[in-house]
């Protein structure tokens, strides 16, 4: 994707998530910054790969939910409460995932489990919230953790060779046409994908 076909998408985007960003602390802000339309949102990691950071437009308030947070999971909560939503949905909570490759077993469970637990916590505290959880999933098996929120799958090409290791799941599918699949950014294997 050239640099005008992003500045063109990027008029149009209100949330950007990047999974393995590969930032760590000593990458200052002013660095990632795409202007002062967005607002960045990062999850770094101590050691080289992964890492997390969203981008979301300024018009729309939003927050991070730190408190949803926990070591060891490379998981970001956003917040966010655009001034008008349709109904039933009073906000939105994203989430910005990424799962690494090669996790033994239990750490799958160990992270699925989280994210149920985490979501479920959100919906106590805002029960008609919308839900986006979206990332890089790699082989993680999200069948179970789409079953307990009434989650769907939209990606449904491979967003890697041959493989969908890139997903967004959502309660807000209806109000969402096909996602498209757009070149990889940089020296990055995945696609992009928009929604």
């Amino acid at each position: 994707m050239s640099s005008a076909q992003l500045r063109k998408l990027m008029i149009l985007t209100l949330i950007v998530c990047i999974s393995e960003a590969w930032l760590d602390p000593s990458i200052y802000d002013g660095v990632i910054s795409i202007g002062p339309n967005y607002t960045p949102y990062r999850k770094d990691r101590g050691t080289p790969g992964g890492c997390l950071i969203t981008y979301v437009k300024t018009a729309i308030p939003s927050s991070r939910l730190f408190d949803m947070e926990e070591e060891g999971k490379e998981a970001l909560w956003l917040l966010l409460k655009p001034q008008r939503l349709p109904r039933p949905f009073s906000c939105i909570v994203m989430v910005a995932v990424y799962y690494p490759p090669g996790q033994a077993a239990i750490n799958e469970i160990t992270m699925i489990d989280y994210l149920i637990n985490g979501i479920d916590f959100i919906l106590q505290s805002y029960p008609s919230a919308g839900i986006i959880i979206a990332g890089d999933f790699n082989k993680m098996k999200l069948g179970t953790l789409c079953n307990c929120f009434d989650l769907r799958k939209i990606v449904k090409k491979p967003t890697r060779q041959n493989n969908t290791l890139d997903q967004i799941m959502t309660n807000m599918s209806l109000l969402f046409q096909e996602v498209q699949h757009l070149p990889p950014l940089g020296r990055s294997n995945h696609q992009c994908l928009a929604f």
